[in-house]
């Protein structure tokens, strides 16, 4: 099945005209991830972010002002293996990359892959991922541990 035609990726004809469809899609796929985790996984500590959701302009000014650089990843998993210190996930409801496999066009993309592969850089296993691929990396990095590469 090709990804455009799964279930998760499927949206309106005015969600794909829209931004704020494609936000929702992908806040329903990271909704999922994490209830997952919660369900599959209790006991790990994990940290979700919020940065996709709405705020006042206020608030969204001090969010920015508190960070270091935009990008940060959707999901950070605190559990740590003899070859990783954790796993980052930066949930997508489709794949940011080209057909040709290089990272799509966007400076958001951009500080999104700078932040994975500043993770990777420091021993953590960093990645993009679909729902099916999130779920797909944290269940063979925690089930896992043992392994010395995720992929």
């Amino acid at each position: 099945m090709k990804a455009k035609d799964h279930p998760y990726f499927k949206m309106t004809k005015a969600a794909k005209r829209s931004k704020a469809g494609k936000a929702d899609l992908e806040k329903g796929v990271h909704n999922r991830v994490v209830q997952w985790i919660r369900y599959q996984y209790p006991k790990i500590r994990f940290y979700s972010s919020l940065d996709g959701e709405y705020r006042s302009i206020k608030q969204a000014a001090r969010t920015k002002n508190l960070k270091s650089h935009s990008g940060f990843p959707d999901l950070l998993i605190f559990e740590s293996t003899p070859y990783y210190v954790g796993l980052a996930l930066e949930i997508k409801a489709s794949t940011p990359y080209k057909l040709n496999g290089e990272l799509k066009s966007s400076d958001h993309l951009k500080a999104q892959n700078d932040w994975l592969n500043y993770l990777s850089s420091n021993e953590w296993a960093a990645f993009f991922a679909d729902e099916d691929s999130a779920k797909h990396y944290i269940k063979k990095y925690l089930d896992n541990k043992h392994l010395k590469r995720l992929l």
